[in-house]
Protein backbone atom coordinates (compact mmCIF):
# COMPACT_ATOMS: atom_id res chain seq x y z
CA UNK A 1 0.00 0.00 0.00
CA UNK A 2 2.92 2.36 1.14
CA UNK A 3 4.62 1.59 -2.21
CA UNK A 4 1.48 1.90 -4.18
CA UNK A 5 0.78 5.44 -2.85
CA UNK A 6 5.13 6.51 -3.29
CA UNK A 7 4.39 5.78 -6.85
CA UNK A 8 1.61 7.69 -7.37
CA UNK A 9 2.80 10.73 -6.00
CA UNK A 10 6.12 10.46 -7.91
CA UNK A 11 4.00 10.34 -11.39
CA UNK A 12 2.28 14.20 -10.21
CA UNK A 13 5.31 15.66 -9.10
CA UNK A 14 7.31 14.57 -12.45
CA UNK A 15 3.62 15.98 -14.18
CA UNK A 16 4.96 19.14 -11.94
CA UNK A 17 8.05 19.15 -13.07
CA UNK A 18 7.31 18.99 -16.77
CA UNK A 19 4.30 21.59 -17.49
CA UNK A 20 3.06 24.09 -14.52
CA UNK A 21 5.40 24.13 -12.58
CA UNK A 22 8.23 24.63 -14.74
CA UNK A 23 9.52 28.07 -15.25
CA UNK A 24 7.96 29.88 -17.73
CA UNK A 25 10.20 30.98 -20.38
CA UNK A 26 7.93 33.23 -22.26
CA UNK A 27 4.79 33.94 -23.51
CA UNK A 28 2.82 31.99 -26.06
CA UNK A 29 1.51 33.48 -29.32
CA UNK A 30 -2.06 32.99 -27.92
CA UNK A 31 -1.75 35.20 -24.69
CA UNK A 32 -0.46 38.39 -26.39
CA UNK A 33 -3.19 40.64 -26.68
CA UNK A 34 -5.03 41.42 -29.98
CA UNK A 35 -4.04 44.13 -31.40
CA UNK A 36 -6.80 45.69 -34.04
CA UNK A 37 -5.40 47.72 -36.90
CA UNK A 38 -7.93 50.03 -38.32
CA UNK A 39 -9.54 49.23 -41.72
CA UNK A 40 -8.91 51.17 -44.71
CA UNK A 41 -12.30 53.68 -45.06
CA UNK A 42 -13.76 54.46 -48.74
CA UNK A 43 -15.87 56.87 -49.93
CA UNK A 44 -19.75 55.05 -50.50
CA UNK A 45 -19.94 57.34 -53.75
CA UNK A 46 -19.37 54.51 -57.39
CA UNK A 47 -16.06 56.17 -59.44
CA UNK A 48 -16.81 56.62 -62.86
CA UNK A 49 -13.92 55.42 -64.95
CA UNK A 50 -14.83 56.36 -68.52
CA UNK A 51 -16.05 59.58 -66.94
CA UNK A 52 -12.98 60.56 -65.32
CA UNK A 53 -10.77 59.73 -68.64
CA UNK A 54 -12.97 61.89 -70.85
CA UNK A 55 -12.36 64.68 -68.05
CA UNK A 56 -8.35 64.39 -68.87
CA UNK A 57 -9.12 64.93 -72.46
CA UNK A 58 -7.19 67.53 -73.88
CA UNK A 59 -8.19 71.18 -73.97
CA UNK A 60 -7.18 74.55 -73.54
CA UNK A 61 -6.93 75.67 -70.22
CA UNK A 62 -3.53 75.65 -68.54
CA UNK A 63 -2.40 75.45 -64.87
CA UNK A 64 0.50 76.67 -63.65
CA UNK A 65 1.64 76.72 -60.07
CA UNK A 66 3.77 77.18 -57.38
CA UNK A 67 4.36 74.50 -54.40
CA UNK A 68 6.56 75.96 -51.59
CA UNK A 69 6.83 74.21 -48.36
CA UNK A 70 8.19 76.01 -45.42
CA UNK A 71 10.43 74.03 -42.83
CA UNK A 72 11.64 75.47 -39.31
CA UNK A 73 14.63 76.19 -41.07
CA UNK A 74 12.95 78.26 -43.38
CA UNK A 75 11.68 78.04 -47.41
CA UNK A 76 12.71 74.07 -48.30
CA UNK A 77 13.38 73.79 -51.72
CA UNK A 78 10.72 72.00 -53.36
CA UNK A 79 12.44 71.19 -56.55
CA UNK A 80 11.49 67.92 -58.47
CA UNK A 81 8.46 67.71 -56.53
CA UNK A 82 5.67 65.44 -58.08
CA UNK A 83 2.46 67.05 -58.54
CA UNK A 84 -0.60 64.84 -59.12
CA UNK A 85 -3.81 66.37 -60.89
CA UNK A 86 -7.08 64.52 -60.62
CA UNK A 87 -10.51 65.15 -62.11
CA UNK A 88 -12.73 66.56 -59.25
CA UNK A 89 -15.35 63.43 -59.34
CA UNK A 90 -18.07 62.70 -57.26
CA UNK A 91 -16.27 59.80 -55.92
CA UNK A 92 -13.18 61.74 -55.29
CA UNK A 93 -14.99 64.92 -53.76
CA UNK A 94 -16.94 62.38 -51.19
CA UNK A 95 -13.51 60.84 -50.66
CA UNK A 96 -12.20 64.47 -49.60
CA UNK A 97 -15.48 64.94 -47.28
CA UNK A 98 -14.29 61.55 -45.62
CA UNK A 99 -10.97 62.61 -45.34
CA UNK A 100 -11.27 65.67 -43.20
CA UNK A 101 -14.16 64.44 -41.04
CA UNK A 102 -11.71 61.77 -39.69
CA UNK A 103 -8.76 62.39 -37.47
CA UNK A 104 -5.50 62.83 -38.80
CA UNK A 105 -3.55 60.06 -40.05
CA UNK A 106 -6.82 58.01 -40.30
CA UNK A 107 -6.77 55.20 -42.99
CA UNK A 108 -9.15 57.07 -45.96
CA UNK A 109 -8.47 56.02 -49.39
CA UNK A 110 -9.81 56.51 -52.89
CA UNK A 111 -10.33 53.17 -54.95
CA UNK A 112 -7.46 51.89 -56.60
CA UNK A 113 -8.76 52.49 -60.11
CA UNK A 114 -9.93 56.12 -59.02
CA UNK A 115 -5.84 56.78 -57.86
CA UNK A 116 -4.79 55.43 -61.24
CA UNK A 117 -6.69 58.21 -63.22
CA UNK A 118 -4.69 61.23 -63.31
CA UNK A 119 -1.77 63.53 -65.47
CA UNK A 120 1.22 64.17 -63.02
CA UNK A 121 3.92 66.26 -63.52
CA UNK A 122 7.55 67.96 -61.74
CA UNK A 123 8.43 71.16 -60.03
CA UNK A 124 11.35 72.78 -61.44
CA UNK A 125 14.47 74.08 -59.47
CA UNK A 126 11.94 76.99 -58.01
CA UNK A 127 8.92 74.82 -57.74
CA UNK A 128 7.27 76.10 -60.79
CA UNK A 129 4.62 73.47 -62.40
CA UNK A 130 2.64 73.57 -65.16
CA UNK A 131 -0.25 71.35 -66.56
CA UNK A 132 -1.72 72.25 -70.26
CA UNK A 133 -4.21 71.70 -72.54
CA UNK A 134 -6.80 70.66 -69.83
CA UNK A 135 -10.30 70.55 -70.51
CA UNK A 136 -12.68 73.17 -68.64
CA UNK A 137 -13.97 71.55 -65.38
CA UNK A 138 -12.76 71.41 -61.61
CA UNK A 139 -9.43 69.57 -60.38
CA UNK A 140 -7.90 68.26 -57.72
CA UNK A 141 -4.02 69.82 -57.49
CA UNK A 142 -2.10 66.93 -54.79
CA UNK A 143 1.63 67.18 -54.05
CA UNK A 144 3.70 65.49 -51.12
CA UNK A 145 7.74 67.00 -50.37
CA UNK A 146 10.14 66.20 -47.24
CA UNK A 147 10.29 68.89 -44.99
CA UNK A 148 13.49 69.30 -42.14
CA UNK A 149 13.45 71.14 -39.24
CA UNK A 150 16.41 71.59 -36.73
CA UNK A 151 15.84 71.64 -32.85
CA UNK A 152 18.25 73.46 -30.40
CA UNK A 153 18.70 73.15 -27.01
CA UNK A 154 21.56 73.45 -24.06
CA UNK A 155 22.19 70.51 -22.58
CA UNK A 156 23.74 70.25 -18.72
CA UNK A 157 27.45 68.63 -18.59
CA UNK A 158 28.69 69.22 -15.34
CA UNK A 159 28.99 71.92 -12.49
CA UNK A 160 32.22 73.43 -11.06
CA UNK A 161 33.73 75.17 -8.43
CA UNK A 162 36.07 78.24 -7.61
CA UNK A 163 37.33 80.11 -4.53
CA UNK A 164 37.19 83.53 -5.07
CA UNK A 165 37.78 86.88 -2.84
CA UNK A 166 34.08 86.49 -2.51
CA UNK A 167 34.03 82.89 -1.56
CA UNK A 168 33.82 79.88 -3.27
CA UNK A 169 31.54 79.93 -6.03
CA UNK A 170 29.44 77.16 -8.37
CA UNK A 171 29.56 77.57 -11.74
CA UNK A 172 27.22 74.75 -13.96
CA UNK A 173 27.77 74.40 -17.76
CA UNK A 174 25.83 73.68 -20.34
CA UNK A 175 26.32 72.96 -24.09
CA UNK A 176 24.56 73.27 -27.13
CA UNK A 177 22.69 69.89 -28.47
CA UNK A 178 20.75 70.19 -31.95
CA UNK A 179 18.57 67.32 -33.75
CA UNK A 180 17.65 67.27 -37.54
CA UNK A 181 13.86 65.99 -37.75
CA UNK A 182 11.86 65.63 -40.90
CA UNK A 183 7.93 65.13 -41.74
CA UNK A 184 6.14 64.74 -44.99
CA UNK A 185 5.01 68.03 -46.23
CA UNK A 186 1.22 67.34 -47.94
CA UNK A 187 -0.15 70.21 -49.59
CA UNK A 188 -3.83 70.00 -52.01
CA UNK A 189 -6.45 72.44 -53.18
CA UNK A 190 -9.22 72.19 -55.61
CA UNK A 191 -9.16 74.12 -58.87
CA UNK A 192 -11.88 75.46 -61.28
CA UNK A 193 -10.67 76.25 -65.21
CA UNK A 194 -12.64 77.43 -67.90
CA UNK A 195 -12.14 76.81 -71.39
CA UNK A 196 -8.73 79.06 -72.33
CA UNK A 197 -8.01 79.95 -68.85
CA UNK A 198 -4.26 80.55 -67.60
CA UNK A 199 -4.62 80.03 -64.10
CA UNK A 200 -2.48 80.25 -61.51
CA UNK A 201 -2.47 78.61 -58.35
CA UNK A 202 0.20 78.50 -55.16
CA UNK A 203 0.43 75.71 -52.91
CA UNK A 204 1.85 76.52 -49.71
CA UNK A 205 1.65 75.72 -46.04
CA UNK A 206 2.63 79.44 -45.56
CA UNK A 207 0.69 81.52 -47.06
CA UNK A 208 1.66 84.96 -45.07
CA UNK A 209 5.31 84.91 -46.68
CA UNK A 210 6.03 86.99 -49.87
CA UNK A 211 8.48 84.38 -51.56
CA UNK A 212 5.50 81.45 -51.67
CA UNK A 213 2.79 84.21 -52.85
CA UNK A 214 4.99 86.33 -55.13
CA UNK A 215 6.29 84.99 -58.26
Amino acid sequence: MTSRLFMVSGTVLLACALSACAPRQGRTLDEYPLVKVPSVQYPDVPFDTQAARAALQPGTATLTGKFCIVGNDGIESSRNVEIYLYPATPHLQAWHKLRSSQPEGAPVSMLPEAVAVHRVTRTNDDGIFQFTGLQPGRYFVQGQDMVYGTSRWNEYVGTGQSNTNYGPVTTHYYTERSSISSYSGMLDDFVELASGDNKKLTMTNYPLLIPCRTW
